[in-house]
């Protein structure tokens, strides 16, 4: 994760419509600007990482036992928990995903004049002295992202594991392994690739967020967001692949 973090803020900046760091191919340019600050906002991202972690650990019993109380069959049970602890847990990482956005856009807003200095001066800094309103702004298209996400990754892997189950006996051992790493890791990816349009948005949002909650410019909803992405590239353009 560390080593590939650099692209992590290129694809920010990509989200945030930068004309010099829009593609795969400005990550050499990137890296060489921002030097070792690139990874500033790194710490964002392993406290997350251990905030969700936690979370899924025992959130999806959780919630996987209350849809069962309210009547929800196995089939669609996974699916609804997943959505669930996904919401939650993207509701709880929104203030460090906010400063960590914030640390990866600082660098280009000072050389370019949109800030006299850097907003955080560390992701610590971000968290404690972030406004509210500020760490929360795109608190909504990361909920639906995070929500999206998870419902379908449960929902495919309990699909795979039940398949496994009753029609895994006619595979060798090793295609079952097989079966089961690769299935989950597409699953992922199909996932990943049906939810990117709120990961825009979200990306949108939070790269305006510091702007918008200090009344420099005007502060856009979710929906707001979207429809100006679909004006500006169509249908198509919430799908603009992350690099």
């Amino acid at each position: 994760a560390f080593a590939a973090y650099p692209l992590d803020v290129l694809k920010t900046q990509v989200q945030a419509g930068h004309p010099k760091y829009c593609n795969l191919r400005a990550a050499p340019t990137i890296i060489a600007d921002y030097r070792s600050a690139i990874f500033r906002g790194y710490p964002g991202v392993g406290g997350n990482a251990f905030l969700m972690g936690a979370l899924m650990f025992g959130g999806y019993r959780f919630f996987d036992n209350f849809w069962r109380l309210q009547g929800i069959s196995d089939y669609w049970r996974p699916a609804m928990a997943g959505a669930s602890i996904g919401g939650l847990c993207g509701l709880m990482a929104t203030p460090l995903e906010q400063v960590k956005t914030v640390m990866a856009l600082q660098e280009s807003w000072v050389r370019e004049g949109k800030v006299s200095e850097r907003v955080f001066r560390s992701v610590g800094h971000g968290a404690l002295s972030g406004s509210m309103r500020l760490k929360f702004y795109a608190a909504a298209p990361l909920m639906c992202r995070t929500a999206l996400f998870d419902c379908q990754l449960f929902f495919y892997n309990s699909r795979l594991r039940e398949w496994l189950a009753t029609e895994g006996h006619n595979y060798s051992g090793g295609t079952r392994a097989f079966l089961g790493t690769f299935g989950f890791m597409l699953a992922g990816l199909v996932g990943a690739t049906i939810n990117y349009p709120f990961d825009l948005v979200k990306g949108r949002m939070m790269a305006e967020a510091h702007f918008a909650t200090t009344g420099q410019i005007s502060a856009r909803s979710t929906p707001a967001v979207f429809a100006q992405i679909v004006r500006e590239g169509g249908v198509a353009g919430g799908l603009p692949g992350p690099p």
